[in-house]
């Protein structure tokens, strides 16, 4: 793995700009190693500097991912995207979201509330698998306007349930089917859930930045708490290029399609980009402890991403910088 020494040098100028702990980068033009350079520290009140290696949280970055093993479930044949809830449990089939197209999850179309009592549902126990499944009972439910179906309401339940779907439809669990689909065969070495083993996200006070080991809990895996290795993440990214043979093209059709230049497809925002051959698809995550965002360009066969161990607008706006100049870098061309 390289580590260019300029990017190096933009991390450390964000480390000034920003004031977070530590960032980590790097981009891949499939067929060659990924560029990856880090810069910072673990944690505050610790000396030890972040690694290229170290497993970092994507946030809400995850439900790209969770799209993708969507889109794999409908490779395998043991789904469909116009699959609705109602015809995978009979206690969906009850439930007012029975005619919810698997598609319409994916696009935040479901006419589902943006978050549970995710807390509650979590108290009230049960395994990760039953607790998927139960959160469209209405008492877990956050309380407030319903969004209208076919119309965009960003929705982590709605990706919940869609780690239930694949609990499912492969008889699995979706943390044991996202290693046996994704990381195993790719040899992805760092993924897994919550709080990462090493580095620590961190919280801001009147003081400053201070390490935690907080998170969402486990209920919301599958739209946001998976974390791995900048590389590793590249790697799924990879998954997702038109070079690829991991998705049909007809499958990578339906998961990238948007229906307006900014609209959202399968786990991604959808922009139409110069640097990119046409749609660029892009993401940004946060747990609030940390901050991570992606570019991808599936024609090109590209993709960059930047992950700081702090959270805030100031941060979001200087992996904005970092991942501008990957860009730049790669191909001489802004976004």
């Amino acid at each position: 793995m390289a580590q260019p020494d300029w990017l190096e040098n933009v991390l450390k100028q964000e480390l000034v700009t920003t004031g977070v702990p530590g960032l980590v980068a790097g981009y891949i033009d499939v067929g060659n190693k990924p560029h990856l350079a880090a810069s910072g520290i673990r944690q505050v009140g610790s000396d030890t500097p972040l690694q290229l290696t170290d497993a970092v949280h994507i946030g809400s970055c995850t439900k790209a991912v969770t799209a993708l093993l969507i889109a794999a479930a409908v490779g395998d044949g043991q789904l469909r995207f116009t699959t609705t809830l109602g015809a995978l449990d009979p206690i969906w089939k009850k439930s007012p979201w029975a005619n919810r197209t698997v598609e319409s999850l994916l696009r935040h179309e479901a006419g589902l509330p943006e978050n549970a009592t995710w807390w509650e549902l979590t108290r009230a126990g049960g395994e990760l698998t039953s607790q998927r499944r139960n959160v469209l009972n209405p008492k877990w439910l956050s309380s407030g306007k319903v969004p209208a179906v076919g119309k965009f309401a960003y929705s982590n339940v709605g990706y919940v349930v869609l780690g239930s779907v694949i609990d499912k439809v492969y008889g699995r669990p979706y943390e044991d089917v996202l290693q046996l689909r994704i990381a195993r065969p790719k040899l992805l070495q760092s993924v897994g859930f919550g709080v990462p083993s090493l580095a620590r996200g961190h919280r801001v006070t009147a003081t400053g930045y201070l390490p935690t080991t907080l998170d969402n809990p486990p209920v919301m895996n599958s739209a946001g708490r998976l974390h791995l290795s900048v590389a590793d993440w590249l790697q799924t990214a990879a998954l997702h290029m038109a070079s690829n043979d991991f998705l049909d093209s007809n499958i990578r059709r339906v998961l990238h399609g948007s229906r307006m230049d900014g609209g959202y497809a399968g786990g991604w925002i959808v922009l139409n980009r110069s640097w990119a051959g046409g749609p660029a698809l892009t993401h940004a995550g946060s747990n609030t402890f940390w901050m991570a965002s992606m570019w991808v360009a599936p024609k090109t066969g590209r993709a960059f991403a930047a992950v700081a161990n702090g959270a805030g607008e100031n941060i979001s706006k200087g992996l904005d910088r970092i991942i501008s100049a990957m860009i730049q870098r790669s191909s001489g061309i802004t976004r």
